[in-house]
Order: C-alpha cells, then sequence, then structure tokens
C-alpha cells in the first residue's frame, strides 16, 4: 500500500480505510488514487472484473475476496456461521 500512497500523497491510514470502505472518499480524493493506481474511474467501479479475475481462485481465495470488504463485525458473524455449518456437518 505504501508505494500507492506515496505516489497519490495521501495518508497511509486513510488508504487503508477507504479500502475497507470505512471511509468514503471525495471525488478529488478518488481522482488521486486513481491517478496513483494508473487506472480509470470506470476500472475503479468495475466490480466485474473482480468477480471475473477471482473465478479461477481457490475457494478460500474467493471467501477472503468477498470479505475483506465487510466490517470486523460482519467477518465474526459469518465466521460463527461457517463453524455452525460445519458443526452439523460433522454431527452427521
Amino acid at each position: 500500500m505504501s508505494w500507492r500512497t506515496n505516489k497519490s500523497e495521501l495518508n497511509t491510514t486513510f488508504v487503508g480505510q477507504v479500502e475497507r470502505w470505512v471511509k468514503k472518499p471525495m471525488i478529488d480524493t478518488l481522482q488521486r488514487i486513481v491517478n496513483a493506481l494508473e487506472i480509470t474511474f470506470e476500472d475503479l467501479f468495475s466490480f466485474e472484473k473482480d468477480i471475473i479475475k477471482h473465478r479461477d481462485s481457490t475457494i478460500i481465495e474467493k471467501i477472503c475476496f468477498e470479505l475483506k470488504v465487510r466490517t470486523c463485525d460482519e467477518q465474526t458473524i459469518i465466521y460463527n456461521f461457517i463453524k455452525q455449518i460445519l458443526k452439523f456437518k460433522d454431527i452427521k
């Protein structure tokens, strides 16, 4: 992340919060991020490309990809849900 923040001249913590959807950046901040990543706004908001890119990934990678934009509380809920499913499956 440091090369991106250096290039965009944004605070590392702030960029991390944007990546985790904790902060909602202004349009000028998004422009700096887009420029630092050398992508277009279309690329930034093209979620389908991310899905296609991850289609060939392992199941674990797909789960991690989906969870990384969730809050810690949501991740905990999902983790506990998965544990319950596995526990139920192991009983049978």
